[in-house]
């Protein structure tokens, strides 16, 4: 189980509480994204929001994340980013991330996302859907996932399926 502490107005340490009591306050509007919060109160506290840069994940089963937990991803692996559902960018994260979320099913095949080490104007860069990035959807994120580093894997084609150019 993990507990949580957070830092209230007067800056006294409140905690510990579980994930399924932060989650439910978050979801509730008590918890606001520049709350601070800690997993160990020795450790030093951060932003709710820089745990959770996606704020929609903010306390859910596996979603714990960036402070704390692991270190500091090299600013090369923080590459991904993806258009919420207000169409709003979120980013930057790591393939690691990108492919948990993936994983628990908060990513749809038509979901928007933009490999930043990729230059926008290059053939297999800029904003596509995930399938033109992972034309094997169940591949997304692997490491080394060859559809992510083929280029002409990126094409739509008129059936809706990716196309490799030829």
């Amino acid at each position: 189980m993990v507990d949580w502490y957070f830092r209230d107005m007067e800056n006294k340490i409140q905690g510990p509480y579980s994930t399924a009591d932060m989650h439910n306050w978050y979801v509730a509007g008590y918890l606001k994204s520049d709350l601070l919060i800690s997993q160990n109160p020795q450790n030093g506290f951060n932003p709710l929001r820089d745990w959770f840069p996606n704020l929609q994940l903010a306390f859910t089963p596996g979603a714990e994340g960036a402070p704390g937990r692991h270190a500091s991803p090299d600013a090369n692996q923080l590459k991904w980013y993806f258009l919420d559902r207000s169409r709003n960018p979120q980013g930057p994260f790591t393939t690691d991330h990108m492919r948990q979320w993936f994983e628990q099913g908060y990513f749809e095949p038509t979901l928007q996302i933009y490999d930043s080490s990729k230059p926008e104007n290059a053939p297999d860069g800029g904003w596509k859907v995930l399938r033109e990035y992972f034309p094997n959807v169940q591949n997304a994120f692997l490491p080394n996932s060859p559809a992510a580093e083929t280029p002409g894997l990126t094409r739509q084609a008129s059936n809706g399926s990716a196309s490799n150019g030829s």
